[in-house]
């Protein structure tokens, strides 16, 4: 898309028409003059066979992203974060603004948001065509993450043609990270699709650091601002990539001034950003303290491509950690073709890591080490895996198609796991807990058992205030309920004066990547009841009509009793 918005006009003046042959490189072009056509006009470019060939990598990335996200869609549930961004999407530009800098933040009785606004006016522009709705907007997020893997194979082409466009292309579109990232209705699927797009715009401007062109500085500074605007990782990423790329200008003394001027225009137009950081910053004015240690960082890399779909396998994790470890250490081996851009690549992927990590170490009110906020870092990594293919030793070579065919059967099998069993990887158990209130009907009662933001709000999104929610009140004696609303908790009151004909009690819990393993392997571990359950049990005039526990994320026991 980018090479032919950018390099290929349709239709070219005639003393200017050129004939485009293609050397041994797929992207060193050479020209000579083509004679006018009869008529005198200037003739269309023809398609050709090894054109097509040479997109078929990122057509079939992209292919993929649609089948396998698409298969996980309608396993997904709606999570908090969800409803916010649901809510925040019925509003125009000019309200939407003022309320993610703080603006009447509860107005919609869902948490509000702190991030930056791209998000929100794309989503919007969406579903302006295509309908508000839960699933709109999550085909939304799958066109978002399929654009991105195209590009993240193109990419690749870049540097080692069609085979390393093949490895980065699967690579990404297999990564069971970026299948379930690909129906968020959240930001993580633009930052993806803008963190690619820069990488792209990186590359041109590092592959040719005497002669490229201006025009490819300028689009990394755009691509840049779209994801600092999408989600505030991207400072990180722009950190990244313009260091690196200032620094592999000046050691090979190439042209230095474009991205000089690029790279400063980013940092004044990201000015803009600054009031929605304060009211990020005000939502965190009693944060949450996040413990670091050198386990977090293991982690985050672990989860740049593991996730619990994999490792449900411990063959699936090895072949993955082969295929991965292997392919990257053919990248950064000393005998490289084009070794100044992998090299200006790699560095710029440590240092935006390096950023990530300096900012959980300051940061108290986040996580800044979370999988999730570093998701920038997947379309650089899986292009820099490509880069095995520009290894000049012979047995090298021969080892690379190996390394893709491990990494390519564990994702196969991490893919294959999470489109069988994709409620356990679900954000919660609202689906399954939607279903029952409306099997229960338009008199039941929710009673959450314990922490209750997870299954709340998206029954609150789903319901509306009709829906009479309760949580259990702290404190000793027989258990006592408080009524929830969009104005907050109400007066605590004792269970037996709960007025309703059928009660449906909720008690979620946690669940790691070794409970969903154990989970999906055998008998799922159990919940214990909390206080409102075994009251429950026990109240006169009430029976238990059904128990079940829901596997996910956020798992949980549910409980219907009905008078």
């Amino acid at each position: 898309f980018f090479e032919h918005l950018v390099l290929h006009p349709f239709i070219v003046p005639q003393p200017f028409l050129q004939k485009v042959s293609v050397s041994e490189s797929p992207h060193s072009i050479s020209t000579a003059t083509k004679a006018s056509s009869p008529q005198g006009r200037a003739a269309l470019p023809a398609f050709s066979l090894p054109g097509l060939i040479d997109y078929a990598p990122a057509l079939l990335a992209a292919l993929l992203v649609v089948l396998l996200s698409g298969g996980f869609l309608h396993q997904q549930c709606l999570w908090v974060d969800e409803t916010t961004q649901l809510k925040g999407l019925t509003l125009g530009p000019a309200e939407l603004l003022r309320w993610l800098v703080g603006v009447d933040r509860g107005r919609f009785g869902v948490p509000g948001d702190r991030m930056p606004p791209l998000s929100y006016l794309l989503g919007g522009a969406w579903a302006q065509l295509f309908g508000l709705t839960e699933t709109s907007m999550r085909w939304h997020s799958v066109a978002l993450v399929a654009c991105a893997a195209f590009i993240v194979a193109r990419t690749a082409a870049l540097l080692s043609g069609r085979f390393g466009s093949l490895i980065a292309g699967l690579a990404f579109a297999l990564s069971p990270n970026v299948i379930i990232t690909g129906v968020e209705i959240r930001a993580y699927p633009l930052l993806l699709l803008t963190a690619a797009a820069s990488f792209y715009a990186f590359l041109r401007v590092v592959s040719e650091p005497r002669t490229y062109r201006t025009r490819w500085a300028a689009l990394l500074s755009a691509c840049l601002l779209s994801a600092i605007y999408t989600h505030f990782f991207g400072v990180v990423l722009a950190f990244g990539l313009w260091s690196s790329c200032l620094l592999t200008l000046f050691m090979q003394e190439g042209r230095q001034r474009p991205v000089w001027i690029a790279a400063v225009a980013t940092g004044v137009l990201a000015i803009g950003l600054l009031p929605f950081i304060v009211s990020s910053v005000d939502m965190s004015a009693t944060p949450t303290v996040h413990e670091r240690s050198v386990r977090d960082f293991a982690k985050l890399l672990y989860r740049l491509y593991g996730h619990p779909a994999l490792a449900t396998s411990q063959l699936a994790v090895a072949l993955a950690a082969l295929g991965c470890g292997g392919l990257l250490a053919l990248a950064l081996a000393p005998r490289l073709d084009k070794a100044g851009a992998v090299r200006a690549l790699a560095l710029a992927l440590l240092l935006g890591l390096f950023a990530s990590v300096l900012g959980g170490a300051l940061a108290r009110g986040f996580n800044a080490l979370s999988p999730s906020y570093n998701l920038w870092v997947v379309p650089g990594f899986c292009v820099l895996l490509s880069a095995a293919t520009l290894v000049r030793w012979p047995a090298a070579q021969r080892v690379v198609p190996l390394l893709l065919l491990s990494l390519v059967a564990a994702a196969a099998y991490a893919a294959t796991v999470i489109e069988t069993h994709g409620t356990a990887f679900a954000h919660s158990s609202h689906r399954r807990i939607a279903a029952l209130v409306r099997e229960l009907g338009p008199e039941v009662a929710v009673l959450h058992d314990g922490p209750y933001g997870g299954a709340y709000f998206p029954l609150v999104y789903d319901f509306g205030p009709t829906l009479r929610q309760y949580s259990i009140a702290q404190g000793d004696g027989p258990p006592r309920i408080i009524a929830l609303s969009a104005t907050g908790e109400g007066a605590p009151f004792p269970l037996s004066k709960l007025d309703a004909s059928r009660v449906l009690v909720v008690h979620t819990q946690w669940e790691n990547a070794d409970d969903v393993r154990g989970d999906l392997a055998g008998p799922p571990r159990t919940i214990s009841e909390g206080p409102l359950a075994r009251a429950m049990r026990t109240a006169p005039g009430f029976r238990l009509l059904h128990a079940e526990r829901v596997v996910a994320t956020e798992g949980a026991w549910v409980l219907a009793f009905s008078r």
